[in-house]
Formats: structure tokens, C-alpha cells, sequence
């Protein structure tokens, strides 16, 4: 909390005064002769998206290191994809404090979160601890019901009733009892040679039980989503 509370420090500091995109002259936080920074500016090469665009470009990186036969390969796993759950979390908070939102930023968010928790289900899924199918059923289950919101909620934009399937709060309780769940299981990940994290089976353990309970969420979500566009689903005419 307090690295993050640093981080937010650090980023409010470089945001225009106050909110607002820099007009003529120096900017007032950084004393640059500029008249807009690339950082904050509402073209799609903006700071949050080219977040978006590092979290996508490392989930081939992380597939590499899965599979590497490297020393703490777990732990160098469980970095990368800390790294990539991080930049999820800063590239919309950096979108709202600098108020540069963009239809490109909002396409771009969900996909790379997507790909990269996708990803991570599928490769453990391949064998995690010698047990094949731990991990494979709760993955099955999630990336099958993120296809089945995606397609919702793409049909309900094309019908102007997106907002009735936007994320909820147990969207973001799944989502953030995910990302725990997928770090604790890469860092239990076993590794060649004497590098085994200390209470292995003990994290192996309960990173599983909290990938269920998010699995147990999100279909309580997709619940929600289908039950409030079921009106609109069985309209007729």
C-alpha cells in the first residue's frame, strides 16, 4: 500500500494543473516549454495506453519464462505478471487523473488484462505440481465466461444498452481475487534446482482455493450481466 501510495504521489506530480489539459505557455507542475506532453495528451499514444501496450507485449515474455528451465523461474514469473497487474491498475487511474479517456484507451484496457490472465490459466493449465487438472477446470470455467460477457456486452453496445452490463463491484472483487490467485500459483511454480519457495505447497494450496472463490465470482457476475439484459435478450420484435 504504501509503494502504491508513493507511486500515485509520484504520477500527481507530473498531472497538469488542475486536471486540465496544459493550454499555452510552461506547464505550471514541470516547468517545460511545451504546449502538450505526449504523456497526457488524447491522441492514442498516450502514457495509459502505451501501459496497455507493455502488459500486451509481455505476455509472450511471461510464456518464455514459463517454460524456460531457469533458476527461480516461479519468482521471475510472478514479477512479470505483478509488473503487468500493476500497469492494469495505472494506466485507467493515470486515464481519469488526467482526464484523457479515450475510445482507443477503453478498448485497449480490457483486451491486454484479458489476454494476460487468459494466458497465465491456459499455461498453468498445462501442469502446475505434477496436477494437470487443478487448474485447468476453474480456468475452463473463467475464460468461457469471459467470451460469453464479451459477446453481451458487444451486443448490447450495437443496441445503445451497454450501460445496463457495465462492470459491477463483483466484477472488480473477481478481478482483483484473480490477479492474487495467478501470482501466488506462478510463484509456487516448482523450478530446477534447490530455488523452491519456502511454503510451496502451503501457497500452491491456497492460491488455488482463491482461484475457485474468483471463479465462483465471476460466474455470480456473468449472472448479474445476463439477468439485467435478459428484458432486452427476449425482447420480441
Amino acid at each position: 500500500c504504501g509503494g502504491l501510495a508513493r507511486l500515485t504521489s509520484l504520477f500527481d506530480s507530473l498531472s497538469p494543473t488542475p486536471y486540465d489539459p496544459p493550454r499555452h505557455g510552461r506547464l505550471p507542475s514541470m516547468g517545460i516549454q511545451h504546449r502538450e506532453s505526449w504523456m497526457w495528451c488524447k491522441g492514442p499514444w498516450n502514457l495509459p495506453n502505451m501501459l496497455s501496450l507493455v502488459r500486451i507485449l509481455m505476455v509472450p515474455l511471461l510464456v518464455a519464462l514459463y517454460y524456460a528451465d531457469i533458476r527461480h523461474r516461479g519468482v521471475t514469473c510472478c514479477a512479470v505478471f505483478t509488473v503487468a497487474a500493476i500497469t492494469d491498475w495505472l494506466d485507467g487511474y493515470l486515464a481519469r487523473r488526467w482526464k484523457i479517456s479515450s475510445a482507443f484507451g477503453a478498448f485497449l484496457d480490457p483486451v491486454a488484462d484479458k489476454l494476460m490472465v487468459a494466458t497465465t490459466l491456459v499455461i498453468l493449465s498445462s501442469g502446475h505440481h505434477g496436477r494437470v487438472f487443478d487448474v485447468a477446470l476453474p480456468a475452463s470455467i473463467t475464460i468461457s465466461r469471459e467470451i460469453a460477457v464479451s459477446a453481451l456486452r458487444e451486443w448490447m453496445a450495437q443496441i445503445g444498452a451497454r450501460e445496463s452490463v457495465k462492470v459491477g463491484w463483483m466484477g472488480k472483487c473477481k478481478a482483483f481475487a484473480q490477479m492474487v490467485a495467478l501470482s501466488g500459483l506462478l510463484l509456487s511454480l516448482p523450478s530446477p534446482e534447490a530455488s523452491k519457495v519456502p511454503f510451496s505447497n502451503f501457497l500452491y494450496a491456497s492460491s488455488l482455493a482463491l482461484l475457485w472463490a474468483s471463479t465462483l465470482m465471476a460466474l455470480s457476475s456473468a449472472y448479474d450481466y445476463f439477468k439485467a439484459a435478459l428484458p432486452v435478450l427476449t425482447k420480441i420484435g
